[in-house]
């Protein structure tokens, strides 16, 4: 087992993977002024083959840090964001094979608000909690793209990844 360390979220750390804003202070062009603000498009979701945006909840329970599985889909991006609390994001870059690129694997810090979007390919697995015993996250694919569309590899036990959040 090797370790990495999480690393802060930045647009330039994480451009490879795909993009992420604060959903909390949004910036940007917006339509109108309090007390109802509009901020337009600041967000696209790819979503290959499909024209349906299916919002799921995925509710996480404390587990050790320790990657033991990764996935990925071909065709669509995933927006995730965290809605109760601050989450590690593992993720590491899109490739050309059906294994995970384990020394390419990082972790990021992403703050609850945080709308993150992993571009097509780009491995993943569900976040890991911080602070708390539960979280849940929004999680943005197109309709029933995990049963048509993920692909998930376990990783042996002898090649897992831990993760130190110092």
């Amino acid at each position: 087992m090797h370790t990495i360390q999480v690393k802060k979220l930045s647009s330039e750390a994480f451009s490879k993977y795909g993009f992420f804003t604060n959903a909390l202070s949004p910036k940007g062009e917006s339509i109108g002024s309090e007390p109802a603000e509009f901020f337009r498009d600041i967000v696209q979701l790819r979503l290959g083959h499909s024209n349906v945006l299916s919002v799921s909840v995925l509710e996480l329970t404390k587990r050790p840090y320790v990657i033991n599985a990764m996935e990925y889909h071909n065709n669509c991006c995933e927006g995730m964001m965290p809605l109760d609390g601050d989450v590690i994001v593992q993720v590491a870059p899109a490739c050309n094979s059906k294994e995970v690129p384990l020394k390419k694997v990082e972790a990021f810090y992403v703050p609850r608000g945080t709308l993150v979007v992993l571009n097509p390919g780009v491995w993943h697995e569900s976040p890991y909690v911080v602070d708390q015993e539960k979280g849940h996250i929004f999680c943005m694919l197109p309709e029933r793209t995990y049963m048509n569309d993920a692909y998930l590899v376990s990783i042996p036990e002898e090649n897992q990844i831990l993760i130190e959040n110092q």
